[in-house]
């Protein structure tokens, strides 16, 4: 597919995307698949990054540099996003499917995911600086050193901002969850 799309291209703007490709497909691989743990998914996530980035490829002016390295792993990160909403749509088909089966263990359940999903989507909602530090430490179970590393910050500044973020997620789960009961 990336073949077809590139074939389409100038031969310098080829050399420019075979360039990036060849440096940065490994780091697009691995991040894809520390957010989603599964080989398959993260290949696709590799093949619909470098994808969007031929459509861009234009605005690219230094092949090898931190801005270009950021953008690669921001439309990673928003495909991996992808790929978990979609999976949320499959999590309620497959909850439907259970009720049948026994419905005390699926309200228990339903109860965890929906918490679960909360969670995530007011993690998402936050500031990115905080959420992609959130979710790459405690749904990923990165280490601070693999997040800085991934963040391009430093491993204090991860520090820093998991603790900020975790505060603000604590603060908005208590308006959340605890709120709604103090007044019934």
């Amino acid at each position: 597919m990336l073949n077809m799309y590139l074939a389409m291209l100038p031969q310098e703007e080829q050399k420019k995307f075979n360039l990036i490709f060849e440096q940065y497909k490994h780091l697009v691989y691995n991040y894809a698949y520390g957010l989603l743990k599964d080989r398959h998914l993260a290949e696709d996530v590799v093949q619909r990054t470098f994808s969007i980035l031929i459509e861009s490829l234009q605005k690219v002016n230094e092949p090898i540099c931190n801005k270009t390295r950021n953008y690669l792993i921001i439309i990673s990160r928003n495909e991996c996003y992808k790929i978990f909403n979609d999976e949320k749509k499959y999590v309620y088909e497959d909850l439907q499917e259970e009720v049948i089966a026994d419905t005390y263990d699926i309200e228990l359940e339903t109860e965890s995911r929906d918490t679960q999903i909360k969670i995530m989507e007011m993690i998402k909602s936050m500031d990115k600086k905080y959420a992609d530090v959130l979710m790459l430490k405690f749904f990923h179970e990165y280490s601070d050193k693999e997040i800085a590393q991934a963040l391009n910050i430093t491993p204090e500044n991860v520090r820093v901002r998991i603790n900020r973020g975790r505060n603000k997620l604590k603060a908005m789960i208590k308006e959340a969850f605890f709120n709604d009961e103090s007044r019934v």
